[in-house]
């Protein structure tokens, strides 16, 4: 009974983990958007498409 409660602990700690770690990222998600919707040059746009990336900068 014991070793089965310990294990449900255990259980409920790693959910609870998984669960911090997907909120965390759903908020750093959503800063990086903003991010990006406030300077669509800075970011992934520089991964994607580096000429237009280039273009831009240098006007």
């Amino acid at each position: 009974m014991q070793c089965l409660l310990a294990a449900t602990t255990q259980n409920i700690k790693k959910i609870a983990i998984k669960l911090f770690l997907l909120h965390f990222f759903k908020l750093f998600f959503n800063l990086f958007n903003k991010i990006q919707i406030k300077n669509p040059i800075y970011g992934l746009n520089k991964k994607i498409n580096p000429e237009l990336y280039r273009g831009l900068s240098s006007i």
